[in-house]
């Protein structure tokens, strides 16, 4: 089995920047390998939806600027390495604290969520696989052959010395190259905080969530993937 991480995504809800001069006076000299790549658009109806977002001029790694928040997005073809998680949680961590100096908008969710996809040679090494997550039986005597789910846990942990509720949502499914019949699966889990109205989270918990947030997605991959 081959693990690679394919996609990288960390989220705040927050108040929307609009791009304009006091907008990139504030925020572009915090990213000086970054340029603007789009301007805000409209949609029709009655919620439009309004983006902008900064590009790497280094890698495949974006900033976007939503209605909902802040969204960074980085685009890999790498193997997996729970080290590459940490770098990025950190960057994060490093990206939001900039922004928040110049913008100190409440934030009332956090996430992570980093993509896997595994690719298997063997076909004995994907049913055994996909069967332990999914399934613990054989239907007819045949193994899963495909599979699609999310497994939602939602646990208590501390930021900032607050309890706070975080969704660890786990996201399964299946594949199969009919050139190859090479079998993959993807596995997304996005680790965030629980909405409630209660929960304002400030430049503190933001760096607090981003140093831990690495660690609980280890404990998360391990609980699914170690025999």
């Amino acid at each position: 089995m081959k693990t690679k991480i394919t996609n990288l995504r960390g989220t705040i809800f927050t108040q929307f920047i609009p791009l304009n001069n006091e907008s990139l006076t504030k925020i572009l000299p915090l990213f000086p390998n970054f340029s603007v790549e789009m301007v805000p658009t409209g949609s029709e109806g009655p919620f439009p939806v309004f983006s902008w977002s900064l590009k790497s001029n280094i890698e495949d790694c974006r900033i976007v600027f939503g209605n909902a928040g802040i969204d960074i997005l980085k685009n890999l073809n790498v193997t997996f390495d729970e080290q590459i998680i940490k770098e990025f949680a950190a960057f994060c961590q490093d990206s939001y604290e900039k922004i928040n100096s110049q913008y100190r908008n409440a934030v009332s969710r956090m996430a992570l969520a980093p993509t896997l996809k595994m690719e298997f040679e063997d076909n004995r090494e994907f049913v055994s696989l996909t069967t332990k997550i999914a399934s613990t039986k054989d239907f007819k005597s045949t193994p899963i052959s495909t599979m699609s789910f999310s497994d939602v846990y939602r646990v208590k942990e501390t930021i900032m010395g607050q309890d706070v509720l975080i969704n660890f949502v786990s996201n399964f499914s299946t594949a199969e190259d009919i050139n190859t019949d090479k079998k993959t699966v993807v596995f997304v889990a996005d680790i965030n905080t629980y909405q409630n109205l209660l929960y304002k989270f400030d430049k503190n918990h933001l760096s607090d969530f981003y140093q831990k947030v690495a660690g609980w997605y280890s404990e998360c991959y391990h609980f699914y993937f170690d025999n």
